[in-house]
């Protein structure tokens, strides 16, 4: 807490499919008492990403895609500034962060900005890609959000309705919000903060719906045990198969081209 200047923590450890450590260190905002504790949310930011890859797999699992298919496939009018890349790149492509862009290239203009999830993937589908197509590593919010849009073609539901269905709910996490503008009005929920001239200030939480698949989820370490019970025990629990084993492994582990 001392070394990142941060106001507070909760940490989470599960050993043999049972939680051993489970608590909340310091305060929900930076000079008030109330203090975190197991149930208090925090953004989870980019593992929600582990969650739409997980979707996707558990839709291969069940037939309904495979991640060697073209996004195009499932979304016809995707574009990217390679005509080519456009009509090739593959589900693989987009959760393994190989389609040519730098790390963050173009990310953080839509976050926060009053773009639709549409408009995020026009604007995506007209940056110049820094790197050839599948020759380099890089990260990228946006194919996130293509993903998603893919569930929701696959599926039928929106990517929150899957998530939530899908995962959140049979897994038991009451206290999980799904989406940035649940945020507003919840209880027990860390500030979020930042360094101002050596200062640490509250800051409005983001709001980042129009890119969700990409970091939108909320949750806490009490919650997000059931996650990590269920990924080390194949899939189940409590008894009950929520995520099926090859789907773990195949969301871990995409295939390479």
């Amino acid at each position: 807490l001392g070394e990142w200047q941060m106001p507070g923590v909760a940490v989470l450890v599960v050993k043999d499919g049972q939680v051993v450590v489970q608590k909340g260190y310091g305060f929900l905002e930076n000079g008030k008492p109330e203090k975190v504790d197991e149930n208090t949310l925090f953004m989870i930011a980019s593992n929600t990403k582990a969650f739409t890859g997980t979707a996707l797999a558990m839709l291969e699992n069940e037939g309904k895609c495979s991640f060697d298919d073209k996004v195009r496939k499932y979304l016809p009018d995707f574009t990217m500034k390679d005509p080519w890349v456009a009509a090739n790149i593959t589900l693989t492509d987009i959760v393994s962060h190989r389609v040519g862009m730098e790390t963050f290239q173009g990310d953080f203009m839509y976050w926060e900005s009053d773009l639709t999830s549409d408009e995020v993937m026009q604007k995506f589908g007209m940056i110049k890609p820094q790197y050839e197509f599948r020759t380099k590593w890089g990260y990228c919010n946006a194919g996130f959000l293509v993903a998603g849009e893919c569930i929701e073609k696959i599926s039928g539901l929106t990517w929150e309705q899957f998530i939530r269905d899908r995962i959140v709910n049979p897994l038991e996490m009451t206290r999980t919000l799904v989406m940035t503008s649940e945020t507003a009005g919840a209880t027990n929920l860390a500030a979020a903060h930042t360094m101002v001239d050596g200062n640490l200030v509250v800051i409005p939480h983001c709001q980042i719906d129009n890119i969700a698949p990409a970091a939108s989820i909320s949750s806490s370490v009490s919650d997000m045990s059931h996650w990590v019970i269920a990924l080390l025990d194949s899939g189940y629990y409590k008894g009950k198969e929520v995520i099926p084993f090859d789907a773990i492994k195949k969301a871990q582990y995409p295939r390479s081209i």
